[in-house]
Order: structure tokens, then C-alpha cells, then sequence
């Protein structure tokens, strides 16, 4: 008893029928018009346009693409191109040296789509120089200056060595633009948003070739950052299937020639699923689309999933042939009524699989979806059309003796025979594939190093190798700033996330307003810390605007402000961890902050702003290499005026500076008999107080002021506030080198003169007119001023891990809704939900044994491994719907011959889809690029474990729910069974 499906369905027989009898009926005419309209497509599939947009991949309105468009547009692209510059030998100070990097980066600056160009010899630099009358005056000028056209090897070797001199006395840019050594650079290209990426990336290593061949310079050139990896992935995966293509193609054509021993039903099987992918790229083309990062693999999915139409049609059609069908006709008739229905259910439930990309929010992946269902479709048609005229026209000739080996179809018959003899053991085996498979799928990540993209020794290597060792890296992450940047509140504020950021693990540079800012000042005050008055910050903002660079730092109107962060390496994983913790600290440094008078400022005031102060210099030691300091030692630094002390030690100096204003310059008119001694003594006890003021000093001053020099009070007043702030002077020179030493003892040796500079600098803001404290620690007390600061993250960082997160989310969203469709069709076709549910089983196996593979070996989910469940569910459902389909529902004494009947039919056409797919697929892992690698692999094994699973467990499911298959549908088994076909 039992249930023959090729008896029912007459619909779907009725209509694979239909479509293939026209080629059968006019075989000459429909062969010639496919081959002339593949002949008219064909130069559209040549030339279809490749975009390699990430920001694609996100769902529309997604925050993070909003955020890096928005970021891109205020500064000029945050898309960074990393330009190389290595001197094998000797540094980079030699005019001809210096010369063409110069001429590079304007040559590189003059291409469209780029915005701005940052080298050593388009900086500008603000420094103090004398002017004519003996005073210093504040300019900006450029870094390197004008290099002299012809000078003698003397004079060139001497200007060289005070510009180099120069230009590494910068340790703004040391390390991070210039190596300390001077024998590395790089050149910054940002390019505008809305531009394709990769066409400039090329263009500026053309560029770059082109001027280094025609200047024998001696320089070697590298190329990073995420443009350039892209292009570098891009390039190297066309490049590997362009190489490796003949050998695929080659490889494909001896698989499938060996298996069905006919050259011409090789020709026909592989040339319709060509002519197949020709139209579908062509029309694609035609209708102005564009293959994308997803679309790409487009042809190597139709190729995976479609050959196998034409095999099972081709086998199907050989094997009347060999059994004795003389008239071609007659055999493709059989063979279309036999293979057709099944043919066209693989097709449906394939679209459908992909026509659940629907449901994703991401337009890119909708597109492919719908083209894959299209394609699937149309390669279906093609397969019914031009399979049955090119057999009837060309001279496929009958055999004897058996296509398929005969141990092979032993073999195939004698697995699924052990499962149903040895049920227990197959269910031990089973279970624990799954159990396994599904702890390594577990495993399966998202992430992505580029690094492991590339071979070991490749280019992109070596540059990340040199940008990473020499020069910081070249994956930058950004960090925007809003709020009032002119405001000394918010400088610092930036300068705190500057801090905190230059900390964390894996960031080798910052760049940002509040380095540029502290320049200025130092140029323009002699203090390399930021003013705490808005005057003079307003001062430097005008000063720095002469250099064009700083609209990467800073907006027009100076309300937004841009970190720009280097990481080293180029790891998602870490990116997105160190985005988290600087999401976390820089939502905890946003909001208000004020500006307390210090005077009037509560101890729990003072407190808090000794733990920010703590935590700052925290930062920056850390960032410096030094470890984290422990907090005593830090609290040493903060409490430095407890350890300055004897007055008399400071009598001196006090001294001196009274004899220097009040007797050299009589900035008061003392009398003769003034006691200075006294005088100092009792101004430096009032200095160890930190007591002494204008107010403090004028009595003592007015007690040895002439009579008339006591009558002009404004006078007086005035020339008690200058002394006092030069007596209080000597007090803060104490202090520092109070604090100087203690940080020298701190450290264990002598600090880096940056170190000491930056911790000085905040040890310094303690002594300011007033304290920048959040707005939650200021209370009820009346500020000075009051400031909102606000700071979010983005760059291509976030833009690849949100993309990848994207696709994962919206492929299992995909493959849940697919899953539903396909076993919708599935039980409409064979007429049992169970049965569709049995279907199905092979196909969910094979994707979780794929996914187990990817998370054994480490292999993340991306754009291009995600594609390999649509291949598993694809040839997982086909080859089961083509043995269920000749196999039907039987038990008792049918089951065991309809086992060996279908096996023998079906089987050797699922091995010979699975084999030439594989071995194919299997030579793309001699590839360079490791994704391509990954790709082959994958693809190779989700065609074979989709086949073994298949042929292993379908039938023994199929007769283990055959009972109750057959109970529940015994009308139909009845009336099937009166017309079971022989």
C-alpha cells in the first residue's frame, strides 16, 4: 500500500508540461530565440555596475547611518584614506623627498570627491617669534614652509636638519602623522560623503604609482584604512574568480561529463543554467540595477542552485535513452512528465525562500531577494524550455552499460537501508551531529578582523603592519561634540573625552579642537593648558581658524566639534567593545556643566573637583604608558601645597620681587626707611595661607607708602593687584616644582616633558578663578556659567558592525518566515503538513551543520557567509522534493522497493548536482582573499552535507510517519493507488 505523488498533482503536471512542450513541438525555433536573446543580453551582463556601498546594508533611517552622513557633511567625510610613506633608508628630510610628498598630497587634493588632504607639508603651526621692536608676537604659518628650489648640498643638508629638527619637536604629531624618528609619514585623504569610495581610493593609488615612478625618490608607499580595504577586498575577490574561474568552470565540465558520460548533455545541463545567469544579470542591467555587496554572489548562487534542474531533467532523459527509447522525443516527453513537476515545486519553493528577504528592512537585501526569486524562476523556465529542444536537436546517443557507477548506486541505496534497519543507532548518531552542530553554531559571530581577510604577506598586511607599528593604525572612530566649543567649559570638557578616550585599550591617537586649542595657547599666554577665560579662548578660536584644517576638527559655527579617534588594527569585535565603553563614559561626561567661583565653592565642591581632577590625571598617565596610578600617589599630586612650607625659604625670593617692582621700577613710592624685609616676611606667610590678595597686600603696602602716594588710591589699588599677582607667582612656581617632584618620584624617573606639560596643565586648572563642575555636583550655589555638552559616536566602525548585526538579525527573521512558506508549498504540493515538515528536516539539518562549521572554524557571519543558508535551504528542499517526489509514501512489502527505485532514479542525479557544485565551488578556496576561501568552503559543504543528509534520512522519515500519512489521507492513497504508474 502506498502513495505514488507522480499519479497526482495533474496541475503541476498539466503545467510543466505545457511549458516544455512548445521547445518540444519547436525545438529548432525555441533554441535559436534563447540563443539570440542570451546573445543581445550578454553585453549588458558584462557590463553591469558594481557598488560597494556599505551604508546600504542598514535599515533605512538606521541612527547610526543618520548619525555618519550628518558627521560626514558637517566635516568634510569621515571616510579616511591612508596614504603610506616609508624611507627604506635615510629619513624623509631631503628636498626631493619632501618634495614629492607635497606635490602628492595637492595632486591628491585636486581629485574629485575628496575634501581634504592632511600631510607634515600642508601643516600650518602657530609659534611665538620676536618681533622687530623686541617683542613676542603670535603668527601661524606653515609647518615646513616653502622648500628652496636650488641651494647647495651644504646649505639643503643644514636647512634639512633645522626642519626636520622642527617639525619632530611637534609632539602634537609625532608618532601619529610623522614617525618619532622622521622616516615615516602619512597623508590623510578624507573623502565626501555621497561619493563612490573605491573609484577614489583607486585613484589616488594611481595617482600615487604614477608620482612615484617619475620621481626616483626612494620612497615606499602603502595604502590603509577602510577605503582601501575595501577596494583591496573588492579587487582581490574579482581578481580570484576571474583566475580561478577556467579551473571552476573546468573542474564543473569533467564532474558532471564523467557522471553522465554524454559531451553533449554536458553542453546542454551547464548551458542553460549559463544562459540562465546571462539573462538575469542582463536584465538587471537593463532595468538599472546594480550588483551589490549581496547581488555579487548572484551568479554563484544560480549556479549552485539552478545547474541542478537541468541535471535531474538531463539524467532523467539519458536514462530512457539507455532503456531503450529510441525517439529523443519520446524520452524528453517521459522524462519531463516524470521530472517536470518536481522541477517546478524545487523552482516555487526556492523563490519563495527568497522572497522572504521581503520581510528584511534593508533595501539592498530585498533586491537580491527579489532577483534570486526571479532568477530562480526564470533559470526553471529555461531549464524546461531549452533542456528538452537542445536534446531533440543534438545527437545524444543511448548506452548500454549504466551511467551511474554501480557501486555508487549500491552505496546510495545501502545508507538510508542501515538508518531504517538500525534505527537506535542512527537516532544516537542524530542526535548527537545536532547536539554538536548546534554548540558550534552557537559560537558563530558577527565580528570581522580584516586582517584575517588577507594572506599573512599580503599588501593590505603589510600596509596595516607599517600604519599599526609606526604610525597608530588606520581604523579611525569619531566622536562628536555639541555645545558651545568656543566656551572654556566646553573646551575642557572635550579635553576630559580627549583624556578618557587616549586611555582605553587599543586607541593610539585622538586628535581633536581642545590639542589644537591648547597650541594656541601656549603660543599666544605661554601656558599649554586651556584658558579658563572666554576672551581669550574667543582670542585662540580666531587664531586657529587661519589654518583650513580645522574644519575637520570644528564646524563654522563653532557648535560642533569632532574627535577623531585611531585604533589600532582592524577588528570589529574590539571596536565594538571599546564603542560601548565610550558610549558609556561619554554619556556620563554630557550634559550641563557650570562654573563655580571658587571662593564660594562648599567642600563637597571641592571634593568632587579633586575626584575629577584624580580621574583626569588618571587618564592620562595611562594613556602615557605609565599604568594606572594608585590613588594615594595621585592625591599627593593634588595636595602638593601641604608638602610647600617654611616661609623663611621663600623670604627670598619674596624679597627680590618687592626690591624689583617697588625700588627698580617704584611702582609705589615707598619711604626711605619702608622695612622690605619685613615686608616679605609677612607676604610670604600670607603666601603659604594662600591668602595673599589685592585686598591682603594694599594696607601692608600703604603702611610704607609716602603720604602723597597713599592719596592716589586708584593707584595704589592698581599696583597692589600687579604685585600681588607677582608674589603669588613665585607661590605657584613653588608649587609646581613641588608637584614636579613628587611626579617625577611618582613615575619612577624622569616624565616625558608631554606628560609633565599635560598633568601640570590640570593641576593648574585648581588654581583658576573658579571650578568646571557638573551641573548635578554644583547645587543651589550661583555659577559663573553654565554650558550643555553633548557627545555621540560613529565612523565606519559602528557603520560595519551595525551592518553586520543587520544582516544577521534580518537573516533569521528571513529564514523564519521562508521556513513557513516553503513548508506551506510544500504540504499544498504533496498534500500533508507532516509530510512538507519531513521535507524539510534535510534542509534545517544542513544549515545548522554549515553554521557549526562556521563557528568551529572561527568563520564570522557577514554580507558574503550569510548568503550560504539560502544555498542550504535551496539544494536542502530541492533534493528533497525530488526523492520524495519518485519515492511517493509506502509501507510493507512497496516501501522497500520504492526505496531502491527512487535511490536508483534520483540519487546518482543528487550526487552528480552535489559533486560538480562542490568540486567547483571547492577550487575557490585556493583563493587569495579569505572570504572568497570561506565562501568555497562553505558552499562546497552545504552541497555535499545537503545530499548526504538527504539521501541518509528522508526516506527512513518518509516510512517512519508513513502510517500515519497514509491513515489520514486514505481516500487519496486509495485513488492514487488505482493509478499507480509502472
Amino acid at each position: 500500500m502506498g502513495v505514488d505523488f507522480r499519479s497526482k498533482n495533474s496541475g503541476m503536471r498539466r503545467l510543466a508540461s505545457t511549458i516544455g512542450r512548445f521547445a518540444i513541438i519547436r525545438s529548432r525555433l525555441t533554441l535559436g530565440l534563447l540563443v539570440l536573446a542570451t546573445v543581445a543580453l550578454a553585453p549588458f551582463a558584462a557590463t553591469i555596475h558594481y557598488d560597494d556601498d556599505v551604508l546600504q546594508f542598514l535599515p533605512q533611517g538606521d541612527p547610526e547611518v543618520v548619525r555618519f552622513q550628518e558627521m560626514g557633511k558637517r566635516f568634510g567625510g569621515l571616510s579616511i584614506a591612508i596614504v603610506g610613506v616609508e624611507a627604506p633608508t635615510g629619513d624623509l628630510f631631503t628636498l626631493e623627498r619632501l618634495r614629492l610628498i607635497r606635490n602628492l598630497t595637492q595632486a591628491i587634493g585636486k581629485i574629485e570627491g575628496i575634501t581634504h588632504t592632511t600631510s607634515i607639508t600642508e601643516l600650518r603651526d602657530i609659534a611665538e617669534e620676536a618681533a622687530g621692536d623686541g617683542e613676542a608676537m603670535t603668527i601661524v604659518s606653515d609647518l615646513v614652509g616653502k622648500l628652496p628650489e636650488n641651494s647647495s648640498e651644504q646649505q639643503s643638508q643644514e636647512a634639512m636638519a633645522q626642519l626636520k629638527a622642527r617639525v619632530l619637536s611637534r609632539d602634537h604629531i609625532t608618532g601619529s602623522l610623522i614617525s618619532p624618528n622622521g622616516d615615516a609619514t602619512i597623508l590623510l585623504c578624507h573623502i565626501a560623503p555621497g561619493h563612490a569610495v573605491k573609484p577614489i581610493a583607486d585613484t589616488i593609488r594611481a595617482t600615487t604609482q604614477k608620482m612615484s615612478n617619475e620621481h626616483e625618490t626612494g620612497l615606499r608607499f602603502h595604502f590603509g584604512g577602510a577605503p582601501f580595504i575595501g577596494s583591496f577586498v573588492a579587487d582581490g575577490a574579482r581578481a580570484d574568480i576571474l583566475r580561478l574561474s577556467p579551473y571552476v568552470c573546468l573542474a564543473i565540465v569533467i564532474i558532471v561529463l564523467a557522471s553522465v558520460r554524454s559531451l553533449w548533455g554536458t553542453v546542454i545541463a551547464l548551458g542553460s543554467v549559463l544562459m540562465g545567469i546571462i539573462w538575469v544579470i542582463g536584465m538587471m542591467n537593463l532595468i538599472g540595477q546594480s550588483l551589490t555587496l549581496v547581488s555579487s554572489s548572484l551568479p554563484v548562487l544560480l549556479v549552485a542552485l539552478g545547474s541542478a534542474y537541468s541535471i535531474h531533467l538531463l539524467v532523467r532523459i539519458l536514462a530512457h535513452l539507455d532503456s531503450g527509447v529510441a525517439d529523443r522525443q519520446t524520452a524528453v516527453e517521459l522524462a519531463l512528465d516524470g521530472v517536470g513537476p518536481p522541477v517546478l515545486l524545487a523552482g516555487i519553493t526556492t523563490a519563495l525562500g527568497f522572497l522572504s528577504f521581503w520581510v528584511m528592512d534593508i533595501s539592498p537585501m530585498r533586491d537580491f531577494g527579489l532577483a534570486m526569486a526571479v532568477g530562480t524562476l526564470m533559470i526553471v523556465l529555461l531549464t524546461l524550455w531549452v533542456v528538452p529542444s537542445a536534446c531533440i536537436l543534438l545527437p545524444l546517443r543511448s548506452q548500454k552499460e549504466e551511467r551511474s557507477p554501480h557501486g555508487a548506486v549500491r552505496l546510495l541505496r545501502a545508507v538510508p537501508e542501515w538508518v531504517i534497519q538500525r534505527p537506535r543507532h542512527a537516532t544516537v548518531i542524530g542526535v548527537a551531529i545536532v547536539a554538536i552542530s548546534a554548540f558550534y553554531a552557537a559560537r558563530v559571530d558577527t565580528h570581522m578582523e580584516t586582517r584575517r581577510f588577507f594572506e599573512s604577506d599580503s599588501e593590505p598586511v603589510l600596509a596595516e603592519d607599517f600604519l599599526e607599528k609606526r604610525l597608530g593604525g588606520s581604523l579611525f572612530l569619531q566622536v562628536e561634540v555639541t555645545g558651545d566649543i568656543r566656551s572654556p567649559l566646553v573646551l575642557r570638557q572635550i579635553h576630559k573625552l580627549s583624556a578618557m578616550i587616549s586611555a582605553q585599550n587599543g586607541v593610539t591617537d585622538v586628535q581633536s579642537i581642545s590639542t589644537v586649542m591648547t597650541l594656541a595657547s601656549k603660543a599666544l599666554t605661554g601656558e599649554k593648558r586651556l584658558p579658563a577665560s572666554p576672551q581669550t579662548t574667543a582670542a585662540l578660536s580666531r587664531l586657529v581658524e587661519e589654518d583650513p584644517n580645522i574644519r575637520l576638527l570644528v564646524d563654522a559655527e563653532w557648535k560642533h566639534a569632532l574627535l577623531q579617534v585611531r585604533l589600532g588594527g582592524f577588528d570589529t569585535k574590539k571596536a565594538s567593545a571599546l564603542a560601548s565603553t565610550l558610549a558609556r563614559q561619554t554619556s556620563r561626561l554630557s550634559g550641563d556643566i557650570v562654573a563655580v567661583p571658587r571662593e564660594t565653592m562648599t567642600d563637597s565642591q571641592l571634593a568632587t573637583e579633586q575626584e575629577n581632577a584624580a580621574e583626569m590625571l588618571g587618564w592620562l598617565l595611562s594613556a602615557a604608558g605609565y599604568g594606572i596610578a594608585s590613588k594615594e600617589s595621585i592625591t599627593s599630586l593634588l595636595n602638593a601645597k601641604a608638602v610647600m612650607a617654611d616661609p623663611n625659604a621663600m623670604a627670598t625670593a619674596v624679597l627680590a620681587q618687592l626690591n624689583r617692582d617697588l625700588v627698580e621700577d617704584e611702582l609705589v613710592y615707598i619711604n626711605e626707611d619702608a622695612d622690605l624685609t619685613k615686608l616679605s616676611e609677612t607676604a610670604s606667610k600670607l603666601l603659604v595661607e594662600d591668602k595673599l590678595k589685592s585686598e591682603t597686600l594694599l594696607p601692608l603696602l600703604s603702611a610704607i607708602a609716602t603720604e602723597e602716594e597713599k592719596e592716589n588710591v586708584d593707584g595704589l589699588r592698581k599696583a597692589a593687584d600687579f604685585i600681588a599677582k607677582n608674589l603669588n607667582s613665585i607661590q605657584q612656581n613653588n608649587i609646581v616644582q613641588a608637584q614636579t617632584a613628587i611626579l617625577t618620584q611618582l613615575l619612577g624617573n624622569s616624565p616625558q616633558p608631554v606628560v609633565q606639560e599635560q598633568v601640570l596643565a590640570v593641576l593648574a586648572e585648581l588654581r583658576d578663578p573658579y571650578a568646571v563642575l557638573p551641573r548635578s555636583a554644583a547645587g543651589d550655589t550661583d555659577a559663573k556659567d553654565i554650558r550643555s555638552v553633548h557627545s555621540v559616536i560613529g565612523g565606519y566602525p559602528m557603520i560595519y558592525v551595525g551592518m553586520n548585526q543587520s544582516v544577521q538579525r534580518n537573516q533569521a527573521f528571513s529564514l523564519v518566515v521562508s521556513f513557513f512558506l516553503i513548508v506551506a508549498a510544500l504540504a499544498w504540493f504533496f498534500q500533508s503538513i507532516l509530510l512538507a515538515l519531513v521535507a524539510s528536516v534535510p534542509a534545517g539539518i544542513t544549515l545548522l551543520i554549515v553554521f557549526a562549521i562556521m563557528g568551529a572554524l572561527n568563520i564570522p557571519m557577514d554580507v558574503g557567509t550569510s548568503m550560504i543558508s539560502s544555498i542550504a535551504l535551496g539544494t536542502g528542499i530541492d533534493y528533497a522534493v525530488h526523492l520524495l517526489w519518485r519515492h511517493g509514501v509506502h509501507v510493507g512489502a512497496d516501501a522497500d522497493a520504492a526505496l531502491s527505485e527512487s535511490l536508483s532514479a534520483t540519487g546518482w542525479g543528487i550526487v552528480v548536482n552535489a559533486l560538480e557544485v562542490a568540486a567547483g565551488f571547492g577550487i575557490m578556496m585556493l583563493g587569495t582573499i579569505v572570504p572568497m576561501r570561506n565562501f568555497g568552503l562553505l558552499t562546497a559543504t552545504a552541497m555535499v552535507v545537503s545530499a548526504v543528509v538527504t539521501i541518509a534520512i528522508l526516506l527512513p522519515l518518509v516510512r517512519a510517519v508513513a502510517g500515519v500519512v497514509l491513515r489520514r489521507h486514505s481516500g487519496f492513497a486509495k485513488t492514487a493507488q488505482e493509478r499507480i504508474q509502472p
